[in-house]
């Protein structure tokens, strides 16, 4: 690896540990699940600008309510390797609504493309061994009826053909060690590459230390 290439890594994976680190959306009451408001008229649905020039950016869709709210389900997409790496579903006042606004810059992106750009990237980490996060499954209540089959787009998820993985900034070396071991165990050792605060030598060691039925693919 060239300076060049590890100035640029360490650039980005700055960028993306901010990003991950924002705080996504206020703490709101939700007394409607996203089953009961899945039908509304879309508010908005949005994708942070920098999302396929980072690989990590926040997505969005909003539906507006009767009582002015806005019902907002909110995904922190990592197209490089994870899938969703968070995830939330609130009901939120408009107020709250602009201030979410101010936390990445987004551009809009058709319903059908957000769904289909989320879900292609959950499926992409799920078929590494890497589940989305835990809140996913609710918050993408709220896409409905929404048909990704009508998003003429296709998305590419990796990077240059492999999965990149980027350690972020609420990840401990043991979280990450788990997420590199799941890895090696699915693609060996060069079938990823990756940016985080664990050593060739750890990783290899955990490797080793791990029992035989642990080694397959899971």
């Amino acid at each position: 690896m060239t300076l060049d290439e590890k100035s640029w890594q360490k650039k980005l994976a700055r960028k993306r540990k901010a990003q991950a680190s924002r705080k996504t959306l206020p703490e709101h009451g939700n007394p409607l699940a996203p089953t009961q408001v899945a039908q509304r008229p879309i508010h908005d649905s949005l994708v942070a600008s920098e999302l396929f020039a980072h690989g990590i950016g926040l997505a969005a869709l909003a539906r507006r309510l009767p009582d002015g709210n806005i019902a907002l389900a909110a995904f922190l997409v990592d197209i490089y390797c994870l899938g969703v790496k968070n995830a939330f579903y609130r009901v939120v006042s408009p107020e709250h609504w602009t201030q979410f606004l101010h936390h990445a810059p987004f551009e809009a992106i058709a319903p059908p493309c957000l769904r289909k750009l989320v879900e292609g990237a959950v499926a992409y980490a799920r078929d590494l061994g890497l589940p989305a996060h835990a809140d996913y499954a609710r918050a993408a209540q709220l896409f409905g009826t929404i048909d990704a089959a009508e998003c003429p787009r296709n998305y590419v998820y990796g990077q240059d053909g492999k999965p990149f993985y980027v350690s972020g900034p609420n990840e401990t070396p043991a979280q990450s060690r788990r997420i590199l071991n799941t890895l090696s165990r699915r693609l060996g050792a060069d079938g990823f590459h990756y940016m985080a605060q664990v050593s060739a030598a750890d990783l290899i060691g955990q490797i080793a230390d791990d029992e035989p039925e642990q080694l397959g693919p899971r």
